[in-house]
């Protein structure tokens, strides 16, 4: 479960407790720690004291914490006993251990912790908002308070725990709660991760408004997926790019970049049409104040330019700037960025050609005029837009 959602963007961290280790049938927690940490991506990850008894919970969040600094170690509010932790929290935290402090089920527990722990350490105050409804009460205004209590406190976050429903995420994103759990058993039920397109809304609002005899259009329903009738509507995804700014120069005219991608659950495969061509834009154009005209200007665009032959910006610049080849392939699942092209590894030849192939069967379906080769004619339409970016900003010339 970890190994497959320590990828996923959306999800920040993970969290663990002894019954759904004991649940899961393990056996060795400091092996399941271990386990655990080289799957999960560097995120975050909360581990739980197994002990009832102070002085053993001490001992074990200290070794707990040993393990990893992207641990918060998990202490309940109180132990079985009622007893309070906020002397043993009082101490983890003067040690700077990160704290995530668990089973909390009232407005006053979490100022009391805030009152008693160090307030330079990272505290994570895990209210139990699903047990609070349980209870007949409304979990929203104690998150809430919770929430506005802790503004000031750059590295104390708020959690809404014990997630009952799709709702509660709604809920908590509303009153700017920092995090929200989730169980495995709710993400299998709610998240969804077929390719989706923009041309899909229109069917999928018709659909939602019941209207019959829709017309014809290239995009499909979403309804039937958020119902659970069916999983996905495609296996891939395809993408084009032509004249998105003409801020380069081929053969005497401003000219765009041409490129044409497929994307499925595991590659992404890209075709440059004119590698030649700087994708960034050119670094200058004779008679405009344009700099890498592909790029919006701001800090960081300036920063990379500037820097450009410091070693250790280089690399970045390249990236951003450089000329890229005329195949691109990327392992999504291993290389989420896209920042190691594969085309040239001798062993994803086979996965490039199928790519490749798979591309240019639908270009040919689409009559692209790019297939073949052929294209140019996009290039000779004269472009009437007279904006160039800059290092900084945006210059518009007065027609």
């Amino acid at each position: 479960v970890v190994s497959k959602y320590s990828s996923f963007q959306n999800i920040k961290g993970f969290t663990s407790n002894p019954s759904l280790m004991s649940k899961s049938g393990i056996k060795s927690y400091e092996e399941f720690i271990k386990k655990f940490l080289s799957i999960s991506n560097n995120k975050p990850v909360s581990f739980e004291v197994t002990s009832d008894t102070m002085e053993e919970m001490e001992e074990q969040a200290k070794k707990i914490y040993s393990y990893s600094n992207s641990i918060y170690v998990k202490i309940p509010i109180c132990n079985t006993k009622g007893e309070s932790t906020l002397p043993l929290l009082s101490r983890l935290s003067s040690q700077k251990i990160k704290i995530n402090v668990t089973a909390i089920m009232s407005f006053q527990q979490v100022k009391d912790v805030i009152d008693n722990v160090n307030p330079e350490a990272e505290i994570i105050l895990s209210i139990f908002a699903g047990r609070i409804a349980d209870t007949g009460r409304d979990p929203i205004p104690i998150v809430r308070k919770s929430i506005n209590l802790i503004k000031n406190k750059k590295k104390f976050e708020i959690i809404w725990a014990s997630t009952r429903e799709v709702f509660n995420i709604i809920q908590a994103n509303q009153i700017g709660c920092h995090i929200i759990t989730v169980g495995n058993d709710f993400l299998k039920n709610t998240l969804n991760t077929s390719f989706v397109n923009l041309i899909d809304l229109m069917p999928s609002f018709l659909d939602m408004a019941k209207v019959k005899n829709q017309p014809a259009v290239d995009g499909m329903s979403l309804v039937p997926i958020m119902r659970g009738l069916k999983k996905s509507n495609r296996e891939e995804v395809y993408l084009e790019r032509e004249r998105h700014c003409l801020c380069r120069i081929d053969d005497g005219m401003l000219a765009g970049y041409p490129m044409r991608a497929v994307r499925d659950d595991e590659f992404l495969y890209i075709k440059n049409f004119r590698p030649g061509r700087s994708p960034a834009g050119d670094e200058s154009i004779p008679g405009t104040p344009s700099i890498y005209g592909d790029v919006d200007g701001g800090p960081s665009k300036a920063l990379l330019i500037d820097n450009k032959d410091d070693p250790a910006i280089k690399y970045y610049f390249n990236l951003s700037f450089g000329i890229r080849p005329s195949e691109e392939l990327y392992d999504i699942k291993n290389d989420p960025f896209q920042l190691h092209n594969l085309a040239g590894n001798v062993s994803y030849q086979g996965t490039l050609k199928k790519m490749n192939t798979k591309l240019l069967a639908w270009m040919e379906k689409e009559n692209d005029p790019r297939r073949n080769g052929g294209g140019d004619e996009i290039d000779r339409f004269v472009g009437t837009t007279k904006a160039w970016i800059t290092k900084w900003g945006i210059v518009f010339e007065d027609q």
